[in-house]
């Protein structure tokens, strides 16, 4: 065999292992989302976090509290998911106590897509609360940044006291 075969048998027997590595690492890597049990605080924030990505707004929005759909609008939710065309999330870690509850998140935003990856982390605090039973997001989450504040009460702006 000469020297030039002996070279181009060496680079497909290394081509061949670089492919079977692949397959094999392929399979074995477990990419799956994790799934939370229904009705924990985790198991709201994935289900906010999927109906904001499908573009099922009115889903995600139903997961505010009845304090903060006053407050924000789900026109605004959809407007400001609108900039935000990649994302994923990822549940760093979960706080519960009494009727509220913390879930620290990591959202990464843009990334293989943008020019150069472009891609960058934000981390939020999703504060949720128990309302009828069921876990509510209590505070505006990403992608709104506030909300307003609910407007005084009839009474509170003439300076009564209920």
């Amino acid at each position: 065999m000469s020297a030039s075969a002996r070279w181009l048998t060496g680079i497909a027997i290394a081509v061949a292992a670089v492919v079977v590595a692949s397959v094999v690492l392929a399979i074995t890597l477990d990419d799956s989302e994790t799934t939370f049990d229904p009705g924990t605080p985790a198991a709201t924030v994935q289900a906010y976090f999927r109906g904001v990505q499908d573009r099922d707004i009115e889903s995600a929005f139903a997961l505010l509290t009845t304090d903060l759909r006053g407050r924000c609008s789900a026109e605004e939710l959809r407007r400001t998911s609108l900039n935000e065309p990649s994302f994923s999330v990822r549940i760093r870690e979960s706080t519960e106590r009494d009727q509220v509850a913390e879930i620290d998140v990591r959202i990464g935003i843009g990334g293989g897509d943008l020019p150069f990856g472009g891609g960058y982390d934000v981390d939020r605090v999703m504060v949720l609360q128990r309302e009828d039973g069921e876990w509510r997001i209590a505070e505006p989450p990403w992608p709104l940044w506030w909300c307003p504040e609910a407007p005084p009460r009839s009474s509170e702006r003439r300076g009564e006291v209920s």
